[in-house]
């Protein structure tokens, strides 16, 4: 088994966050407080520890090899929070400026601005997923992150309305009379590009806030299902007139014993000039 780099990585977050230090011996162990970094390298039979610099002694050096009867005695036990952020380590074993994240999130959404079709005001429903580089160059308390991510929002019509073309546009309209138990929605895809700032207010990095941007290209679908006598129809189709590229503003707030909470605003309206309603969406929810 090659060197464990996942251990190395928790062991390494565990390190930055400054939660250890320095150098006493109390019978058999050894306690080091406020220590630069600590390397732990795992192999079949080997492990070997190294820690670099503590307080007050910045050239201190101490280097351990431990052999492993058994590679199943080792106990590897990681925080779901250090999985979603990745440092890389350069070859010449300093630690990078750089790093890589993976964000999910899930949220609620709202159609604003609508007008005549205020009845459009309803919520909605929004998932997303994105992977970013992560860029330190003034230390881990601010960052400057880009990525690529997939997002989709659902907004469901009211009962007995849906969306059509009317004169080249897209229009809420009253559904048939004749339908039974009739159902619309408008979603859109969008393939993201996020851009942001994070700052962290404190040593542990549980005190965050981002603001961003996110550059969006959209891709629109109306749906509509219904009954007539018994026979069940379904109509699927892209919503012609969508705003193919869309900027976005958008902000996250972490604070520690809950998710860190999002929300993102589009002053671009949904629709091109003439081809719908003079809509935005407004989405809100908690992103890992």
């Amino acid at each position: 088994m090659n060197k464990n780099v996942i251990f190395m990585m928790a062991l390494g977050l565990l390190t930055m966050t400054g939660a250890t230090a320095g150098a006493t011996e109390q019978g058999d162990t050894l306690v080091f407080e406020r220590v630069d970094r600590v390397r732990i390298e795992t192999r079949d039979t080997l492990q070997r520890i190294v820690i670099n610099g503590m307080k007050g002694e910045p050239d201190m050096r101490y280097e351990q090899s431990i052999a492993i009867p058994d590679s199943s005695a080792v106990r590897r036990k990681l925080r779901m929070e250090d999985f979603n952020k990745v440092r890389i380590q350069r070859s010449d074993g300093k630690p990078s400026k750089w790093s890589s994240s993976f964000h999910f999130n899930i949220g609620l959404g709202i159609l604003t601005g609508a007008g005549d079709v205020d009845v459009m005001r309803g919520v909605g429903f929004e998932i997303g997923l994105a992977i970013t580089a992560d860029w330190n160059p003034f230390g881990k308390k601010n960052t400057w992150s880009l990525g690529l991510g997939y997002d989709y929002r659902m907004f469901k019509a009211p009962k007995n309305q849906y969306w059509a073309k009317d004169g080249g546009a897209m229009h809420f309209v009253q559904a048939d009379p004749t339908w039974e138990d009739p159902d619309a929605r408008f979603s859109v895809l969008s393939l993201q590009f996020p851009f942001y700032y994070t700052h962290t207010f404190d040593a542990r990095g549980r005190w965050n806030v981002a603001l961003g941007a996110l550059f969006n290209f959209n891709f629109g679908r109306i749906h509509r299902s219904y009954d007539i006598n018994y026979e069940h129809y379904d109509v699927d189709a892209a919503a012609r007139g969508v705003r193919l590229f869309t900027v976005e503003g958008f902000a996250v707030v972490d604070v520690p014993y809950l998710p860190p909470l999002y929300v993102r605003y589009a002053p671009m309206s949904v629709f091109k000039d003439d081809k719908g309603p003079d809509m935005n969406m407004l989405t809100f929810g908690i992103c890992f």
